[in-house]
């Protein structure tokens, strides 16, 4: 599909709303709903079960509160604590990760793979919450759930104070980590959400279905929730994810040889910066070649050949 957007490349703050067509505004408005939601342990056992059984698999039976949520990388013995930062996202993207990369999951989990320092699952909160707020998926300036996961520390045991350690956080301002305009960020964006709408009529009736459907359709419905449907805006928006995630598995390993353990007070909003060069990179990309919109599904499908 061909979207025509008026011109505002000189300004980088103008959001989606300035430039989106139809039924990218409809694509981008299904994921602000999940964004929203927040995590209701009773409503959403089913997925942390489904996150409890991609990591121990069958034969360990799931229990919350218990101690071996911690092997995880989460900070105490209820993972609640910690996923209440990024929402409903951040349980759908750790279960979407976990599933389908498992053999990513382990390395980015694993004590013994030279990051034993760091909470992984509070990383990777951390990596859905910076994407929600760099993408302008949050809902509000205040009470965004991408601003809150920015304040969860990856440091386990420490008092959660990153600031304590003397450690600077980086905002991203209007322009794209790897040097391109914010704006041409987010442009590529609607277009790897849409990318698998063909023509006119496709549109009014992906922008129709968008706008109809409620978070449990969103996210797949009460008995496949967290199983997207491939091509989905909440499919391409998790396989982002997934790329997120091994360039965190990347730059942990980096930290962790350059500081030992002192790797993590090095991990703030800063540690993430290569995480969002990588995307921009990608979504600028996009924005300058739509017909390029397969390499983010090429990239992600890549990772799993490659982990497995």
């Amino acid at each position: 599909l061909s979207v025509s957007r008026p011109s505002n490349a000189g300004n980088a703050e103008v959001g989606y709303e300035a430039f989106a067509s139809q039924v990218g505004m409809a694509a981008v408005s299904s994921l602000r709903n999940v964004v929203s939601s927040r995590l209701n342990p009773e409503m959403h056992e089913h997925l942390l079960q489904r996150l409890w059984t991609g990591h121990f698999g069958d034969g360990v039976e799931y229990a919350r509160p218990d101690e071996r949520w911690k092997e995880m990388g989460f900070q105490g013995i209820d993972p609640c604590t910690d996923l209440r930062a990024g929402g409903l996202m951040a349980l759908l993207h750790l279960v979407h990760l976990v599933e389908t990369c498992p053999a990513l999951w382990k390395k980015l989990t694993d004590a013994n793979c030279g990051t034993a320092a760091f909470s992984k699952a509070v990383c990777l909160v951390n990596v859905t919450g910076s994407l929600i707020y760099y993408l302008q998926l949050y809902v509000g300036e205040q009470d965004s759930s991408a601003k809150q996961a920015q304040l969860v520390d990856p440091c386990a045991g420490d008092g959660g104070n990153a600031a304590a350690a003397g450690v600077k956080r980086a905002g991203c301002g209007g322009r794209c980590c790897c040097g391109g305009s914010r704006q041409a960020a987010l442009r590529g964006f609607e277009v790897l959400l849409i990318s698998q709408v063909e023509d006119k009529q496709d549109e009014e009736m992906a922008a129709n279905m968008y706008s109809a459907q409620s978070v449990d359709a969103i996210t797949g419905g009460d008995d496949q929730l967290g199983r997207m449907e491939a091509g989905s805006p909440m499919f391409f928006f998790a396989e982002l994810f997934v790329i997120a995630a091994h360039e965190l598995h990347l730059k942990m390993v980096e930290l962790q040889k350059k500081y030992g353990e002192l790797g993590i007070f090095h991990f703030t909003h800063e540690g993430l910066s290569p995480v969002q060069v990588l995307l921009s990179r990608l979504l600028c990309q996009l924005d300058a070649r739509p017909d390029l919109t397969c390499i983010v599904e090429e990239r992600a499908g890549a990772l799993r050949n490659v982990q497995r």
